[in-house]
C-alpha cells in the first residue's frame, strides 16, 4: 500500500486529528472515505476496460 506501514498511518490519523480537531474529525473521514471509495471504483472500472479491450484485440 504505496510503503506505508501500520505506524506511518497511525501518524498521520493523529496529526490529523490534531489539525482538524475532534469536532470535524467525523465529517472528514466520511469525506474521505467517500472519495476513496469512488476511487477504487473508478480503477476497478479503468482496469476492466483495459482487461475488455485486450480480450478484443486477441479475437
Amino acid at each position: 500500500m504505496f510503503g506505508i506501514g501500520f505506524w506511518e498511518l497511525i501518524v498521520i490519523a493523529g496529526v490529523a486529528l490534531l489539525v482538524i480537531g475532534p469536532k470535524q474529525a467525523a465529517g472528514f473521514m466520511h469525506t474521505l472515505g467517500q472519495f476513496a471509495g469512488n476511487a477504487s471504483s473508478y480503477w476497478r472500472r479503468l482496469k476492466q476496460e483495459i482487461e475488455d479491450i485486450g480480450k478484443e484485440e486477441d479475437k
